[in-house]
């Protein structure tokens, strides 16, 4: 179940529902209230409800670049993937040791996911027994995932932190709107796909990898305690250390940091001691041979234990260490060489979190100048390159927190520190190691207690953390006892290095049901993909909740200080769309009932004036995508609304916006099945299919000229130039005159207006033209060539609509554009609607289309099926084969019971059930198929469910 919650505005409305009993917990000390209350609810927190965060046993959510969040089953050794913002999920398969077996394992206490969103990783603890990591491979649907390794893990050896080396390179919006790449992240890996490091409790490092062409898992091992070497041509030799005097060494936390243009992997440890395990065989009842004689001596074993016991617990050390992983061409190695430790606080440690932060130098576009010469030019040469490689390789951070509980008696006070970590510039030695560290301050949070960190994206303003803090109390007025929420703590964002609270940016409480004040706390806290929304969850029997990211206090924004207030979500749509990630997190902001729809129409508008500022001579390469934001968002706003009027305003938008997607699908499909001047007769079944789509859209859009020709509209859209131009409300003081509303234009004559779709339905109806001319150009020698070309003429004969002549119109158009007002275009095209400020270029289009022979009215509004209709049980028009049956790609019927979903405009495909033309498929039009694997037309993900 999914809890959202946002300050001031969103209720606490449940998205998802979760198969997981819902445990109730009694035992905080909230305020139970029965009747009517008088004075508000008070509400405190305990030791005891915090406790837990020093035990860290909560596995923390994931959230995936396609808009899926991974959490473990409350009890069962599964993983649950969550479509969001949707009421869809899916179990993960298990491996088959844990599906025979399911009790012998515990819950996955760690789930990771590789940043490319193809591979995801879990570990499932055993119960008195070794445990089991699994490695699945994502398929073109977001909830298909195959099993492509599993294997053990030895008692006392799990995994305690995993990350994934190789990353992709993120995209950062700048704020004239172009994008880049920032640097690479960790070391490269060019033969190895995936490449997965693991931190166990037995000290070691693992870097699991699946080399190319070669389809088995490679496992390198090495130990993090001592310097060791391993390559993948030789057999792993580590010996056991974590067995010694004191006893039993074990690593309870871990992170592994990954510095910008540095291949360097560093890994920070937390153990603690543990009792050894026993050298003697354990005892048995049942073993008669045992001796009844009570020793005077007790063995030497014994004697350890009564030294050793005081010494069992947390460490008060986090121990560092370098790996590097080289490649020279043929093998891979590993090595690895431990580092001076960090020596701080002997409290329970909550949280360990490395941040790695960019050079500031790459937000610049002016490079940074040479220091002057002095001396040796060649020296001085030398100096400046490693000036200048620092400088590009970044900061690494790390971040731990801590709670200490005293005596037990009060609340614990909660801390966090912060040490850099920075390469030397000599030549490493014994005395003096390849990093180094340096502790940049502390901050304390008390009253509050800090739980979850999680750091930021990259920022010119350099690294930062987003921070959730709970209050040790509070109280709900009587007056706000009608909400279902209130405030248990706060998400703040804390600045680098002295870790106070930014206040640039403005705080988003943690909102917590009434009936469970006190015993609802967030343990855990994930961003989302774009870094819009953030997933918090306390245990696995409660509902996850989103919270909003928090805003930038106004006027600023990270990226441009100018720029309004709404402009955070135009830079995590802008950071979406360039890096080719589901923007379902912005969507979901967009698609509130909050939410102005003049706010989405802004944000659009927003994103698509930076593309063109950023378009690199490419004009409207980023259109279809601003067009499938658009589908998702009004179709999910039209979904909450109540008004009949509005829900049919924003059911037109998104259709517009999906039959130019579909135009450009259209137009694809040609394209790809053209041979010369002709077409691929093996796909005529299927080009026939779009045909037929586009003679049905092009009638509905014709009807639509006819009927605002016809109207009493077109006399408004003629006189709007004494409008005021932007329709404000109140009237502007221009205009001079009490502004009237704005006449309703059919959403569909933006496929006349605006430049891109115009040009995409103009070349849309040239291959529909040029088809249907091959096809009559043919001798039909064959039966289903024959078919074929008079089913086609008879389609072109019974339409309403002259498609040569219509092309010819809008080539006129296309080729003396009408409309030259840029922003007016780019406004509409974002709402999906023609704006009345374009009325007059538009009547002047209207008219042209209306009084050229393009159009048969009779035919146009009266089709055949409508003739035989004396019977009401012979009506023919009562019958049309429906849109949501209609395959949304190639545009034919749907069998019932199979094809995919898409999880954008909910249509659905039937991939890879090609007919067949005299027992063999298109190869071209297969070819095309492909491309929709992976998505629908509008840039939605498939799913199975």
């Amino acid at each position: 179940m999914y809890t959202t919650t946002s300050p001031g505005n969103v209720r606490g409305s449940n998205y998802l529902a979760s198969t997981s009993p819902m445990l109730s917990h009694e035992k905080l000390t909230s305020s139970p209230w029965k009747g009517k209350v008088k004075d508000g609810v008070n509400w405190s927190l305990g030791w005891w409800d915090v406790f837990q965060l020093a035990e860290r046993t909560e596995t923390p959510p994931v959230w995936s670049s396609s808009s899926t969040v991974f959490t473990p089953h409350a009890t069962q050794p599964l993983v649950i993937g969550r479509l969001f913002p949707s009421s869809q999920q899916f179990l993960m398969p298990s491996p088959s040791l844990i599906a025979s077996s399911p009790t012998s394992y515990e819950r996955p206490s760690l789930i990771s996911l590789a940043p490319n969103d193809q591979w995801l990783y879990a570990y499932f603890p055993g119960r008195d027994g070794d445990g089991v990591g699994c490695l699945w491979r994502r398929g073109n649907q977001v909830d298909a995932w195959n099993i492509r390794e599993w294997w053990g893990f030895a008692r006392g050896a799990g995994v305690v932190a995993a990350t994934w080396a190789g990353a992709h390179r993120e995209w950062i919006p700048s704020s004239t709107g172009s994008a880049f790449r920032l640097p690479t992240v960790g070391p490269s890996t060019p033969v190895t796909d995936p490449t997965l490091v693991l931190v166990t409790q037995n000290h070691q490092i693992s870097i699991c990898y699946i080399r190319s062409y070669i389809p088995s898992l490679k496992v390198l091992a090495c130990s993090l305690l001592q310097p060791s070497t391993m390559m993948d041509s030789e057999p792993s030799h580590i010996p056991d250390l974590h067995n010694g005097p004191g006893g039993s060494k074990v690593c309870i936390a871990a992170a592994i940091g990954l510095t910008y243009n540095d291949p360097t992997i560093l890994v920070a440890m937390r153990s603690q001691l543990v009792p050894s395990p026993p050298s003697n065989p354990p005892y048995s009842a049942m073993d008669l041979s045992l001796s009844l004689e009570i020793p005077q001596q007790l063995p030497a074993s014994q004697e350890s234990l009564a030294i050793e016991w005081e010494t069992w617990g947390e460490l008060s050390t986090i121990e560092l260490c370098e790996v590097h992983l080289d490649f020279d061409g043929l093998h891979l190695g590993l090595s690895t060489n431990p580092l001076p430790p960090i020596l701080n606080s002997a409290h329970r440690l909550t949280n360990l979190t490395f941040i790695a932060a960019p050079s500031p130098s790459i937000f610049s576009s002016t490079p940074p100048s040479p220091p002057p010469e002095q001396g040796s030019p060649k020296r001085v040469k030398v100096e400046h390159a490693d000036i200048q490689e620092q400088e590009e390789r970044g900061s690494l951070y790390l971040a731990a927190s801590y709670l200490d509980f005293g005596d037990f008696s009060t609340l614990p006070k909660s801390e966090l520190a912060l040490y850099e970590l920075s390469r030397n510039t000599t030549l490493p030695n014994s005395s003096h190691p390849s990093w180094s560290h340096q502790h940049l301050g502390s901050h304390s949070f008390a009253p509050n207690i800090l739980a979850f960190l999680c750091p930021l994206p990259p920022s010119p303003d350099g690294a930062g953390l987003l921070a959730g803090l709970f209050r040790p109390s509070g109280t709900v007025p009587k007056e706000k006892l009608c909400r279902k929420e209130a405030p248990v703590g706060d998400l703040v964002l804390l600045k680098f290095p002295d870790l106070s609270v930014d206040q640039t940016w403005e705080g988003s409480p943690i909102l917590c049901p009434l009936d469970q004040l006190g015993n609802y706390l967030p343990h855990n806290a994930i961003l989302s993909s774009n870094y819009a929304l953030i997933c918090t969850a306390s245990s696995s029997e409660r509902p996850l909740s989103i919270h909003p990211f928090p805003r930038p206090s106004p006027p600023g924004d990270f990226l441009a200080p100018s720029r309004p207030p709404t402009s955070h979500l135009t830079t995590a749509l802008l950071s979406a769309i360039h890096s080719r990630t589901t923007p379902s997190d912005v969507i979901y902001h967009l698609s509130l009932p909050t939410t102005p729809l003049r706010l989405v129409e802004e944000t659009l508008y927003e994103a698509l004036t930076s593309f063109d500022s950023g378009d690199n001579g490419l004009p409207g390469m980023w259109i279809h995508e601003l067009l499938g934001v658009a589908v998702e968002t009004y179709r999910t706003r039209s979904q909450a609304v109540k008004d009949s009027s509005e829900k049919e305003d924003l059911n037109a938008r998104w259709q517009i916006a999906h039959d130019a997607c579909s135009v450009v699908a259209c137009n694809s499909a040609f394209d790809d099945c053209r041979e010369g001047d002709g077409y691929d007769l093996e796909a005529v079944w299927q080009l026939i299919g779009l045909c037929r789509w586009s003679v049905d859209f092009v009638e509905k859009l014709m009807k639509a000229c006819i009927l605002v020709e016809d109207s009493p509209l077109i006399d408004l859209l003629k006189s709007d130039d004494s409008e005021d131009l932007f329709g404000s409300t109140p009237p502007s003081p221009v205009s001079g005159h009490p502004q009237r509303p704005p006449p309703l234009i059919p959403a569909a004559l933006l496929h006349l207006i605006h430049p891109y779709t115009l040009h995409n339905l103009q070349k849309l109806l040239s291959h529909v033209k040029r088809f249907r001319a091959f096809l009559n150009s043919l001798s039909a020698s064959g039966e289903n060539a024959h078919i074929a070309r008079n089913l086609l003429l008879d389609m072109f004969a019974c339409a309403g609509v002259d498609v040569t002549i219509l092309e010819d119109v809008l080539s006129e158009t296309a080729e003396f554009p009408i409309f030259s007002d840029t922003e007016q275009l780019r406004r509409a095209l974002v709402s999906c609607q023609p704006l009345p400020t374009l009325g007059t270029p538009l009547q002047k289009l209207i008219h042209r289309i209306v009084i050229s022979d393009a159009i048969d009215r009779p035919k146009l509004f009266i089709k055949p099926t409508e003739l035989i209709d004396s019977l009401a049980s012979l009506s023919m028009a009562n019958q049309p084969t429906k849109e949501k049956d209609t395959d949304v790609v190639s545009k034919e019927d749907l069998l019932h019971g199979l094809g995919l979903n898409c999880l954008r405009c909910k249509g659905r495909c039937q991939i890879g059930t090609t007919l067949k033309v005299g027992g063999r498929v298109s190869e071209k039009w297969l070819g095309w198929e492909r491309i929709w694997k992976v998505g629908c037309i509008c840039g939605g993900l498939w799913s199975n469910v």
